[in-house]
């Protein structure tokens, strides 16, 4: 049969009295004979039950304010509103002359766009009057691709001799002396379907680069130099979108004609990067406008207003709990990271009030607030959590407006400054990270979830969740080999730990090769994870290459369609990315087999064709001969790729093709 389940806050007062009483005889030895209400032990008895009935009634029912306690009790909170952010730049052709934004200064959307929407300039913002900008890479014109929105690969050409990828600026006005040392950005934006954030995101992880660019400048007039000291990348070695940021040089001063090129000596990375956008003078964008308000009117009549109606409140306030000060319309929706609150007391003394999650856990004199983003109001104390305001003569306040889903956006959206230059910019990506304030019951299941994610190495299955999980780079496979020092193969190392990685990438990039940043950015995550007595390495896994023979019949002639209908099968199925019977890679360590060849190159035939024959070899054995009966064994945390196929039809000569 079936057991009711038992409910805790359903047992009530009489229940507990009684099961309780009917202890008594068994907990005292049959020593308790007197059980009328009149005893004084059973006066007791029911005072017990009672209080356990009010905390019974109760267990399952925790306030918000005991949630949060314990949430920060786990380091944790409520998440905040998420801040949209993209990057923007001007269409070519659209300045006569350089332009400047400062931090702060306020966009919104030309006709036609969001209504109500305003993104605001994350720093100083130096605009060119760009008439046209050719880009070559690797010496080859491919202004045209990008302008017709097609991505361009690169790293594709070796020994081109030309720099990686390079820009020719023509500009509607010369360079001036003012604008020389100042700093410009050059928007890169990659297509590479989110695997990694690009710079401007709050998601954003800095890694070591796979590679070391070198920014070179030319005036048009002679060779390129490489730019001055001090220049960033933002995009870790074209590892993500981001941004080139440079002063300009002083040979620039009168010039029209600008030349920027990246340069690299070798490719590091596992797939070549496809660039989408580029863009000469751009800047980061975020959905929130700034608002300040000072301790004194400045004459601008919407800050005196704003400035009234706080101050009004702040005056009246009296000595008693629950206070609360409402935002002005102008503030709505602020975000709640941004509030800065300071109050001057009757003595002249500035005090600064903090925003907190939670009042519960604070004591009297905590200057402290809780924030609802909301109903735009901030609650205070009452004396025992948190303190009671006194009335102030006189508030400084600082915040953020926006934040939320309204700011995510579709790149090529137009925006024009409130106030500030004439000047149309675009976005040359989506906007994205806006979020709404996270609710308590989404919070309490996050933070669940996130007690059971793996933060420590300890198995072995530890290691391959944080390489495989690890934020900043593309996805990568490992397998971990407990036991094995690379420097010592053939032993035992009771100590060591081996995690062999293989990025995930296209079917296009046959054997990937994990690249030296990420590798030690995956040595960095594990060194801080590892127990104490163990030496972790990190390396790429081997990927070992392999021929393949495939005899056809049914067919009198094998059609070069055919053929490559097979390679391509037979390529991605043995993929270490993409392929297995799973398609999630090629298991580390798994034999080769021809009969299971055999069946996935049937899937490549025409009707009435079949697969007689499969012979396989491994091309680093050269002394090994073509097995087409057995396993062909590769080690334990080997994969594999396909380097040649040889198909042909018993009815016709060999077909070969090198991958």
């Amino acid at each position: 049969m079936t057991l009711a389940s038992l409910s805790l806050d359903g047992l009530a007062w009489e229940d507990l009295r009684r099961l309780g009483q009917q202890q008594v005889p068994i907990a005292s030895g049959g020593r308790w004979t007197h059980h009328a209400a009149v005893d004084s032990g059973i006066t007791l008895l029911e005072l017990f039950a009672f209080l356990l009935d009010q905390q019974l009634f109760v267990m399952d029912q925790l306030s918000p304010e005991m949630q949060l306690a314990i949430m920060a009790l786990l380091g944790d909170a409520p998440r905040t509103a998420g801040v949209a952010r993209t990057i923007v730049a001007v269409p070519e052709g659209s300045l006569a002359n350089p332009v400047t934004g400062q931090a702060g200064d306020v966009l919104v959307p030309l006709s036609g766009g969001p209504a109500g929407l305003t993104f605001s300039l994350d720093g100083d913002l130096l605009l060119l009057p760009v008439q046209s900008a050719a880009v070559t890479v690797a010496g080859e014109d491919r202004t045209l691709d990008l302008r017709q929105g097609r991505a361009v690969r690169l790293f594709v050409r070796e020994d081109s001799g030309e720099p990686e990828l390079a820009l020719s600026v023509t500009l509607a006005a010369p360079i001036t002396p003012t604008l020389v040392g100042r700093e410009i950005a050059i928007a890169l934006v990659l297509d590479d379907g989110g695997a990694v954030p690009p710079e401007w995101s709050a998601a954003a992880v800095d890694v070591p680069p796979p590679i070391e660019l070198a920014l070179l400048l030319g005036d048009g007039t002679g060779a390129l130099r490489p730019a001055a000291p001090g220049w960033r990348d933002g995009t870790g070695g074209l590892r993500r979108s981001g941004l080139i940021r440079f002063a300009i040089p002083p040979e620039w001063d009168g010039r029209d004609r600008l030349q920027i090129a990246l340069a690299a000596p070798a490719s590091g990375h596992a797939e070549p990067p496809a660039l989408s956008r580029v863009a000469v003078g751009s800047g980061i964008a975020r959905h929130a406008r700034p608002v300040r308000i000072g301790s004194a009117d400045t004459g601008d009549a919407a800050h005196d207003a704003l400035r009234g109606d706080i101050v009004r409140q702040t005056a009246g306030w009296l000595p008693l709990s629950g206070q609360e000060l409402v935002l002005p319309d102008g503030f709505y929706p602020a975000i709640e990271d941004s509030l800065r609150l300071s109050l001057q007391d009757r003595a002249g003394d500035w005090q600064d009030w903090s925003r907190t999650d939670s009042l519960a856990s604070l004591d009297g004199e905590a200057r402290a607030h809780v924030f609802d983003r909301t109903r735009s109001r901030l609650r205070f104390g009452d004396g025992y959590a948190g303190r009671v305001p006194a009335p102030a003569q006189n508030v400084q306040l600082a915040l953020e407006v926006g934040g939320g889903t309204a700011g995510n956006h579709p790149a090529g959206l137009e925006w024009r400054f409130v106030a500030g230059p004439a000047a149309t910019l675009v976005s040359l990506a989506d906007g994205t990270g806006g979020c709404e304030a996270e609710m308590l019951g989404e919070a309490r299941l996050r933070i669940s979830l996130a007690l059971a994610q793996v933060t420590r190495a300890v198995t072995a299955e530890d290691h391959e969740t944080l390489v495989e999980t690890a934020d900043g780079v593309a996805r990568h496979r490992a397998s971990v080999a407990p036991g094995f020092d690379p420097a010592f193969p053939c032993n035992y190392s009771p100590d060591s730990i081996t995690v062999f990685v293989v990025p995930v990438t296209g079917a296009r990039t046959s054997a990937p090769r994990a690249d030296a940043g990420a590798l030690a950015h995956f040595r960095a995550i594990l060194e801080a994870a590892r127990l104490l007595t163990t030496r972790v390495f990190v390396v790429p896994a081997t990927i070992r290459p392999v021929e393949v023979q495939i005899e056809v019949e049914g067919l009198p002639q094998l059609p070069a369609t055919t053929a490559a209908q097979l390679r391509d099968t037979l390529g991605r199925y043995l993929h270490p990315a993409l392929g297995g019977a799973a398609g999630t890679g090629w298991p580390f360590g798994h034999p080769l087999r021809p009969s299971e060849l055999m069946r996935v190159a049937a899937g490549g035939l025409p009707q009435g064709a079949r697969v007689a024959r499969v012979a396989i070899r491994l091309l680093d054995d050269p002394g090994r001969e073509f097995n087409n009966c057995s396993d062909t064994p590769i080690r334990p945390h080997e994969l594999i790729w396909l380097a040649s196929l040889h198909a042909s039809s018993l009815a016709d000569a060999t077909v070969g093709d090198v991958l």
